[in-house]
């Protein structure tokens, strides 16, 4: 996934980046493009990077193209298809520290719990954030920041 800053100039479209084809094949890919209005900016690019705090309110934004159905929510069908019931969704998104942007690429992973976990969003962070070789496994502390929203 790619995100930029509001305004900002980036140096390819949107159309170049599905069109190269290094980062989108349409016989296996799907694509969206959301856009997010009111969020601190950037929220990829803090003087203190953030490691585990949630993502802004509203994201990721509204659908401003897909190649997917109107009907079908969108976000849900890129990240794996509707979530079962009786589960709780951490949606992580990483991103690697330092970027200046206009264009940051990074990655979005879906996590679901079960609901019945003594504390989802704890089970969530230890299994995102790669402490040791025995903890974590999506996120390197010290080359990534990452931010995750969860919802029930």
């Amino acid at each position: 996934c790619f995100w930029q800053e509001s305004g900002s100039q980036a140096p390819d479209s949107m159309a170049r980046l599905l069109g190269v084809g290094r980062f989108f094949n349409p016989n296996k890919h799907h694509y969206a493009h959301f856009e997010l209005s009111g969020a601190e900016v950037p929220w990829f690019n803090e003087t203190q990077p953030a490691r585990g705090a949630f993502l802004p309110e509203g994201w990721p934004g509204t659908v401003v193209a897909s190649d997917l159905p109107d009907d079908v929510d969108v976000l849900h069908r890129l990240l794996g298809g509707q979530p079962p019931a009786g589960g709780v969704v951490v949606d992580v998104c990483a991103f690697p520290l330092g970027e200046e942007g206009p264009l940051l690429s990074g990655v979005v992973w879906r996590l679901t719990i079960d609901n019945k976990a003594n504390d989802p969003a704890a089970v969530a962070a230890s299994l995102v954030e790669a402490r040791s070789s025995r903890e974590g496994l999506l996120v390197n502390p010290h080359m990534q920041g990452w931010r995750t929203a969860l919802r029930a």
